[in-house]
């Protein structure tokens, strides 16, 4: 089975729709339309062509499920890339809290992860781990607040293929380049939501070192002739599980030896 060009563009109609008005869609594998990862990558790529189209720009790309404890809290047979678009992002400045208005998402969940930024050119389909470090400039502390056109967290690859890795949106403190320097398979993030310890672990829980990411996104858009650029971000993905947050949130995710990020989650953007 393979999925036509002009079905791609169909389905990732219905994904934008879904998205815009937030109206949730039956998952595209379990309703037959899909069947692997890479037919929803075409999916995914008809989607972000059209949000393009409609004046939104690449700011970097996520993976999702690239820890296993993740995968297996809910179901998810393997790592998948998606895009991330300049408007989905949210900087702190100053180390203020940061509102993020998610009352247009379906089903929003958060993660605590690092996001790294890049200082030069990464292209695939043979990026190493080494190579991608070597392309970082710099890496905040961030919150990923992914989300499911399907309204369910009950997914198999190829839909979150297609669903652009359920990016959703996400916030992000400082950038450093100094951890860099530091053991990257050790850093412990620690995630609070209203006061109450939710998620916690070790970045070795992204693919054993989250630059891996990096280099899993490089080798994934390599597909379509792309490439990591200067400038561009990469969410590496969930140091620990993933939970439900809803409108009036306040999430501070914690890492040893840095600034704190905190996240306040609002209905919609003030003004």
């Amino acid at each position: 089975m393979s999925v036509s060009e002009s079905e791609a563009v169909r389905l990732a109609g219905l994904l934008e729709d879904a998205r815009k008005y937030r109206k949730s869609i039956d998952p595209f594998a379990a309703s037959g339309h899909i069947e692997s990862v890479q037919e929803g990558y075409a999916l995914q790529d008809a989607w972000v062509s059209q949000r393009l189209r409609d004046g939104d720009r690449i700011a970097g790309y996520k993976v999702a499920f690239s820890n296993p404890r993740v995968r297996e809290q809910l179901g998810v047979e393997e790592p998948v890339a998606g895009v991330l678009l300049s408007s989905c992002g949210r900087a702190a400045k100053n180390g203020s809290p940061v509102a993020v208005p998610i009352g247009g998402l379906l089903k929003p969940m958060a993660e605590g992860e690092l996001l790294f930024r890049m200082k030069a050119p990464l292209m695939g389909p043979n990026a190493t781990r080494q190579q991608a470090l070597e392309a970082t400039d710099s890496i905040a502390i961030a919150l990923e607040i992914p989300d499911s056109r399907s309204g369910s967290w009950t997914l198999a690859a190829a839909d979150v293929s297609a669903d652009n890795a359920c990016a959703g949106l996400f916030a992000y403190g400082a950038f450093s380049a100094e951890r860099l320097a530091v053991d990257l398979t050790a850093v412990r993030i620690r995630v609070t939501c209203n006061g109450e310890v939710v998620s916690e672990g070790t970045t070795a829980d992204v693919m054993g070192h989250p630059s891996e990411s990096v280099a899993f996104v490089a080798n994934q858009i390599a597909r379509t002739g792309q490439r990591l650029e200067p400038g561009q971000v990469v969410l590496t993905g969930s140091v620990g599980l993933a939970f439900d947050v809803r409108t009036g949130d306040t999430v501070i995710v914690e890492e040893d030896g840095a600034p704190r990020l905190t996240v306040e989650l609002c209905e919609s953007a003030a003004g």
